[in-house]
């Protein structure tokens, strides 16, 4: 699956190790990695969902059009479809199947 970052910002932060140990500790650094692992070798976000271990989980509301995993200690990587279109189901559902570009936005925990 094809990875890109909201802002050059964040794709220099993601870069840096030591500024996400800084910022979000070891452990969630050492998570954000599984995840962007599993990233770039799913298919599609499908694949994503089937692995329960993350807690992939679209989020509702204004946000509906977002998903995150879990990290560590409450934090959430939080990303969207990479697609100039968001593909989607007859029911208007996101066809996750369909989606093998994710930009990533953010890390936070929303609770």
């Amino acid at each position: 699956m094809e990875i890109s970052f909201k802002s050059r910002r964040l794709s220099k932060e993601f870069s840096s190790d030591s500024f996400l140990v800084r910022r979000y500790g070891s452990t969630n650094t050492k998570v954000l990695a599984l995840r962007l692992a599993a990233f770039g070798t799913a298919h599609s976000l499908q694949d994503l969902s089937n692995f329960g271990a993350t807690n992939f989980h679209q989020l509702k509301g204004d946000r509906d059009e977002q998903f995150a995993v879990n990290l560590s200690g409450g934090k959430r990587l939080v990303f969207e479809v990479g697609h100039a279109e968001v593909p989607r189901k007859e029911d208007k559902g996101v066809e996750l199947s369909k989606v093998t570009a994710v930009r990533i936005v953010e890390i936070v925990d929303y609770h």
